[in-house]
């Protein structure tokens, strides 16, 4: 019943901060710097809306998921780069393995090299974090190194940034990262070092929207989409693991499709997806599972 008290108090919350938020000024103020997704960790995970799911079975207590990001860009530099406060929440207990998972910090994407042309762009993005594990009752010191790019590769395709076919009535996105990952997990119960991971890591994303019209002249607002459908892909590889928990190659793959039936002042959707893998950088163990989820999605550039 505990359980049950604080999720509606979560969601309260939630509607309230939103609520509140959209109300705001809607010029350029603080909202236009404030993203509201699943996951702060790249561009392209920004890119999925923040997903909400409860079910109140009759004798037992409530069983939910929610996955909730959200960054507020602080700092912007004249060569393109980002300094951003971030903090992501990840909750599932309609698996068997519950995920429990809050994470704190900041996110500096570095603009550090780009082509004469304009066409290629290169980031380092460097996000420290604290994260709280409340399943495995660590807390961690964590952050990912990773490289990507933004590049213009043909008249009909980039990287890192959208690509609009037909008048834009649809959009493709495809981005890909590589780098590490560090974490040093310490027990909840003590400050002395539990262990300390190093893993490789590499991810893509891509996803195909259709969008709406804008007016009868038959042009098309990329930020308004009906139906999206997505993949993301992570692959990594532990080449240093102190902790003794066995982990080593872990890989998470999430895909699926989403209906948008409102898209302004937030894009809200109804989603299908299926997710097979693990993410010990956010408490996920490795499992599969399928979701229908309510999403809620913030974008400066859709506001």
């Amino acid at each position: 019943m505990k359980k049950c008290y604080k999720l509606i108090l979560l969601s309260v919350c939630i509607v309230l901060f939103t609520n509140v938020s959209l109300r705001a000024q809607t010029s350029s103020d603080w909202l236009s710097h404030l993203t509201i997704a699943q996951s702060m960790a790249t561009t392209d995970q920004q890119a999925l809306p923040a997903q909400f799911n409860v079910t109140f079975p009759k004798n037992q207590g409530a069983a939910f998921l929610i996955n909730l990001g959200a960054k507020y860009d602080f700092a912007s530099f004249s060569d393109g780069s980002v300094l951003s406060a971030t903090a992501e929440y990840h909750r599932n207990s309609m698996v068997d393995s519950v995920q429990n998972n809050l994470q704190l910090g900041f996110s500096y994407s570095w603009r550090f090299a780009h082509s004469a042309n304009g066409n290629n762009t290169y980031f380092l993005i460097v996000d420290p974090l604290y994260s709280w594990d409340g399943v495995a009752k660590t807390n961690n010191a964590e952050t990912e190194l990773l490289l990507t790019t933004k590049s213009i590769l043909g008249d009909h395709l980039n990287l890192g940034r959208p690509t609009h076919w037909k008048n834009k009535a649809v959009t493709f996105f495809l981005s890909g990262y590589a780098g590490m990952q560090v974490q040093q997990v310490f027990p909840s119960d003590t400050t002395m070092p539990k262990g300390f991971k190093l893993r490789p890591v590499v991810k893509a994303l891509a996803s195909y929207a259709w969008n709406r019209h804008v007016d009868k002249s038959q042009a098309y607002n990329p930020n308004d989409p009906i139906i999206k459908i997505f993949i993301d892909y992570d692959l990594r590889k532990t080449i240093v693991n102190t902790t003794a928990d066995g982990e080593n190659f872990t890989h998470l793959l999430n895909t699926g499709v989403n209906y948008y039936f409102m898209t302004k002042p937030a894009q809200v959707s109804f989603g299908l997806s299926f997710v097979e893998g693990a993410d010990y950088f956010s408490g996920m163990k490795a499992q599969q599972y399928f979701l229908a989820t309510l999403n809620i999605a913030l974008q400066p550039s859709a506001q």
